[in-house]
């Protein structure tokens, strides 16, 4: 009985690939042999991210789009109150009177499922530790990175940092830049 229903599930399935003009995962049956081969020639995001990424300077690193999006999106909250696209509101209410201050980038790195993994500190709060994952998109015609997304908002009392002057000692040691 049982191997009765697979095998009916099955030629369902094939069925319904063979008879909608379309193969099954979505690829398009109309595909013609240079639509493959410039499909396969697309860059995948990733390599897109890093052909963008792979040249940049320590200066770089300091001071990116990244680390805008951030700024961008807590300024955005502050002004609506509202959820941004990626990160709700209720992750930054907790945090709203620390929110217009300024922040230092602590650490950067690349996040595997696209873009960086953040964590930064705000100079007059300098026991919480802020995370965050910035989301870059991806353009394939033009290989560019089209567009930033900040994504959630972690927060812990962490922090390596004992005090204000402490941080801002080191901030302007290392020429960080504040946003």
């Amino acid at each position: 009985m049982r191997h009765t229903i697979i095998t009916a599930l099955f030629s369902v399935l094939l069925l319904l690939c063979g008879t909608t003009g379309h193969h099954c995962y979505g690829q398009d049956s109309t595909l013609t042999d240079q639509d493959s081969l410039a499909y396969s020639r697309m860059k995948t995001p990733g390599e897109i991210r890093y052909a963008v990424e792979k040249d940049w300077t320590q200066d770089d690193w300091k001071d990116n789009e990244y680390y805008r999006c951030i700024r961008s999106t807590i300024d955005a909250y502050l002004e609506s109150g509202l959820d941004q696209p990626g990160t709700a509101a209720e992750e930054f209410a907790p945090y709203r009177d620390i929110l217009p201050g300024k922040f230092a980038i602590c650490y950067a790195e690349h996040f595997m499922y696209g873009g960086l993994y953040i964590s930064f500190v705000f100079v007059d709060e300098p026991g919480k530790i802020f995370t965050t994952w910035v989301y870059s998109y991806t353009d394939p015609k033009t290989e560019t990175i089209s567009g930033y997304e900040m994504r959630g908002l972690d927060v812990t009392d962490d922090s390596p940092f004992k005090n204000k002057k402490e941080l801002r000692d080191i901030i302007r040691k290392s020429n960080a830049i504040l946003f």
